[in-house]
């Protein structure tokens, strides 16, 4: 899986550069159809409980597979502790 860790608010942030990538391949499909794109998510947390808590809105680069659709994509660690402590918090 094609994720690591770079500081937040990096224009190339977990490698992305904001176009199509050819520079590795898909780990789901082989394709090396690939491309940035910026996305926003609410991620809540999980079971019943999480019905009564806010989600994390995280605002990532994800990189999406043209071929299969396979997306990968990395959290900031600030927004990774958030759910952290809430899912063990069920």
């Amino acid at each position: 899986m094609y994720v690591t860790t770079t500081s937040c608010g990096s224009e190339e942030q977990n490698g992305f550069s904001g176009r199509e990538r050819t520079d590795m391949a898909c780990s789901s499909c082989g394709s090396e159809k690939q491309t940035e794109f910026s996305a926003e998510m609410n991620i809540h947390l999980p079971g019943r409980a999480g019905y009564d808590k806010p989600g994390v809105w995280v605002f990532p680069k994800v990189l999406v597979c043209l071929n299969c659709g396979a997306s990968v994509f990395a959290l900031p660690e600030a927004e990774q502790r958030v759910l952290e402590a809430g899912a063990h918090s069920n």
